[in-house]
């Protein structure tokens, strides 16, 4: 190979290796790269089945089988699996769906043989499921009688292990902490229950810098969402026609966002700047964005500004969610 040949090949590699590098910093710094899929439940088209959808445009997949109708939902932190709730409280059912990749489901396997209570004495579902940091581990309240944990979710073989009872009492309210493993002396996360009337530590952080706009703790009358990186909050009040508010950085003031539509269940995006919030029909003919007036998922900026529609291919949808990207 003469020399000529050599410098052009040296050439075309380190041209190939720069613009590479420079592709996987731009992809990993994109805030929609791999990490923005939304999660909604349909309420028209296949109603009661979850969704997903990245916001890059592509269309919505199914995850839930068709046969399984789906009241509830609650992703693990790591997004490898979600915990469905079918049915009314008290009597329901729980199911535990683990997905292959970002967009690929596995089977929905049922954690209950039969119907079963879920505590009905909570706080925003205090009582319903909740899984561990870690995403290894479910633990729910059963009937306000039992602390039940399902670990683990994640192993080398495909079987689920059934519900086990960790504790026993009159319980309202479910949380993890770290403890110590008894038989490896390692840490790990452990569920405990206990009977409290006192709201949970979001309630808090809003109480702390609201007080007056809390009353007695009644969290119920508020749906809250903090963003990822724990700086900010979106709030809306259930029981009224309630805009839905922002605070940042954890301090006053609370700004409304001026949306010119009756807006719901606001949840952050993973970059923390943007906030995505079911919207059910336009308030004001000028901002005609949804004309069929169906109830549809909306992004908007943290700061009120570029609001947009979130087309879902599936109708009414309703419970919208951010889903985590799957860690292995």
């Amino acid at each position: 190979m003469s020399f000529k040949s050599l410098k052009i090949t040296t050439l075309v590699l380190v041209t190939i290796t720069v613009l590479a590098v420079f592709l996987i910093l731009y992809f990993k710094s994109d805030p929609d790269y791999r990490k923005n899929f939304v999660s909604f439940i349909s309420f028209q088209k296949n109603p009661y089945r979850l969704y997903i959808k990245n916001l890059d445009g592509s269309p919505a997949i199914q995850i839930s089988p068709s046969d399984l109708l789906v009241s509830w939902y609650k992703w693990s932190p790591d997004g490898r699996a979600v915990a469905i709730i079918s049915g009314a409280v008290p009597n329901i059912e729980l199911y535990i769906i683990r997905m292959l990749s970002d967009t690929k489901a596995g089977p929905a396997i049922k954690m209950t043989n039969k119907k079963i209570r879920m505590a009905t004495r909570y706080f925003v579902f205090n009582g319903y499921p909740k899984w561990s940091p870690d995403g290894q581990s479910l633990a729910f309240i059963l009937d306000n009688k039992k602390l039940m944990l399902i670990s683990p979710i994640h192993s080398k073989t495909e079987k689920i292990p059934e519900p086990r009872v960790v504790s026993e009492g009159d319980f309202t309210r479910l949380m993890w902490r770290l403890g110590i493993d008894k038989k490896t002396g390692l840490k790990k996360y452990v569920p405990y229950a206990e009977h409290s009337n006192e709201p949970d530590e979001l309630i808090k952080a809003f109480a702390a810098i609201y007080p007056e706009k809390v009353g007695k703790y009644n969290e119920c009358d508020y749906y809250i969402s903090r963003s990822p990186d724990g700086k900010n909050m979106a709030l809306w009040e259930k029981r009224k026609r309630s805009p839905i508010w922002i605070i940042l950085n954890n301090s006053k003031p609370m700004r409304e966002l001026d949306l010119h539509i009756q807006a719901k269940q606001p949840v952050w995006l993973s970059d923390s700047k943007r906030i995505i919030f079911c919207g059910d029909r336009q308030v004001n003919k000028r901002h005609a964005l949804n004309k069929d007036r169906t109830s549809s998922i909306w992004i908007i900026n943290s700061d009120g500004t570029g609001l947009k529609l979130f087309k879902t291919d599936v109708g009414n949808v309703y419970f919208p969610a951010w889903k985590p990207c799957r860690r292995k």
